[in-house]
C-alpha cells in the first residue's frame, strides 16, 4: 500500500512538508492545496484540512483529516485568471493603438492653431478649440485606462501605513499643484493605521479627494471631512463632501468603468477614477460603498481588513 506522499506531485510534496511544520506547532492545518496523481497521469486537485488528536498529557496520537475535491474551484479560478489576462492585454493593446491617431489629431490641430489661426473666423476657432479639448480628454482617458489595466498586474506589497501621515502628504502635494482660489475647508480627523500597499492606498485617497473637490467646485466654499472608524474586523475610511451629490437609485453605477452620473459639460472626467478605487480595494480584500443626495453632497467609504 502506497503512502500519501507517493500519490501526490513533487510540488504538492513540498507544500505538504511546509504544512506539516505548521501542523506540529499549531495542531491543525486548513485548506492545504495539493494534487493527487491518477493512474493515467492526470491530476486530481484537492484541499486538505487536518487537526491533531492528543492524549491527556498533550502528546500527539494521530490526526483527523478531511479531503475535498477541488477540481471545480481550481478550474474556475484558472478561467478567471486567463480572462483577466486577456482583458488586460486587450486594454493595453487598444490603448496603445489609440495613441497613434490621437497624436496625429493633436499635431495637426497645433499646426492649424499656430499657422492658420488668422485665416479662421470665430466659428472656425471655436470648432478647433472643441477638437483640441476632446483630444486632450481622449489622452486622459487612455492614461486612466492604462492605469486601470496596470493595477491588475502591479506588484502588491503590504505593510503598515500611517494614514494620518499619508493624508498630510497627499493634501500638501495637491495644495501645491492646485492654483484655484476657491475657499476650501478640509477637516481630517484622526485616522486608524492600516495594512496595505502604500502606493495603491495613496492612489485611492488621491482619486477620492479629487472626486470630492471636482463635484464641489460650484460651491462658494468646498467642505470636506475625512475620517475613519472600526467595525468588526475592518477599518473603515470615509470622505464626505458638500458637492453635487447623486441619486441613490444610481449608486450601483458609481464604481463601474466609464460610468458617469453627470454630463461631461457639467463635470469633467473619464469615469475611471472610482473604478480604479474599487479595483485597488478589492485587491486588499476590502469593500467600497457610497451614500449621497442630489445637491446635498456625498460620502464615499472603503474598508480594509483589520490585521493590526
Amino acid at each position: 500500500q502506497k503512502k500519501i506522499y507517493e500519490l501526490i506531485t513533487p510540488e504538492s510534496q513540498l507544500q505538504a512538508k511546509n504544512g506539516f511544520s505548521s501542523f506540529k506547532s499549531e495542531g491543525f492545518i486548513n485548506s492545504i492545496d495539493f494534487d493527487f496523481v491518477r493512474k493515467d497521469g492526470t491530476f486530481l486537485p484537492c484541499l486538505l484540512s487536518s487537526s491533531a488528536v492528543l492524549d491527556d498529557d498533550g502528546n500527539y496520537i494521530k490526526s483527523r483529516s478531511t479531503t475535498f475535491d477541488n477540481t471545480l474551484q481550481k478550474t474556475a479560478k484558472e478561467k478567471i485568471r486567463l480572462l483577466n489576462q486577456e482583458l488586460e492585454a486587450f486594454t493595453y493593446s487598444v490603448s496603445h493603438d489609440l495613441r497613434s491617431p490621437l497624436r496625429s489629431i493633436s499635431g495637426y490641430t497645433l499646426i492649424l492653431e499656430e499657422e492658420y489661426s488668422k485665416q479662421l473666423d470665430e466659428e472656425g476657432k471655436r470648432v478647433l478649440g472643441v477638437i483640441v479639448k476632446n483630444a486632450r480628454r481622449m489622452a486622459h482617458l487612455i492614461d486612466d485606462l492604462l492605469n486601470f489595466s496596470h493595477t491588475g498586474r502591479k506588484d502588491f506589497s503590504r505593510g503598515y501605513i500611517d494614514m494620518d501621515k499619508l493624508l498630510n502628504t497627499i493634501l500638501q502635494e495637491m495644495n501645491e499643484e492646485n492654483s484655484s482660489n476657491q475657499k476650501k475647508e478640509i477637516r481630517v480627523l484622526p485616522l486608524h493605521y492600516c495594512y496595505g500597499d502604500i502606493s495603491m492606498i495613496k492612489q485611492v485617497w488621491i482619486n477620492l479627494i479629487s472626486n470630492a473637490l471636482k463635484y464641489a467646485q460650484n460651491k462658494e466654499c468646498v467642505k470636506i471631512e475625512i475620517g475613519s472608524y472600526q467595525e468588526s474586523k475592518e477599518n473603515c475610511y470615509y470622505i464626505k463632501d458638500n458637492g453635487a451629490g447623486f441619486d441613490m437609485k444610481y449608486v450601483d453605477k458609481l464604481f463601474g468603468v466609464f460610468q458617469r452620473l453627470h454630463k461631461i459639460n457639467e463635470f469633467e472626467g473619464t469615469g475611471v477614477g472610482l473604478a480604479l478605487v474599487k479595483r485597488i480595494i478589492n485587491r486588499h480584500e476590502g469593500r467600497v460603498w457610497a451614500e449621497g443626495k442630489v445637491n446635498e453632497g456625498a460620502t464615499f467609504s472603503y474598508s480594509l481588513p483589520n490585521k493590526l
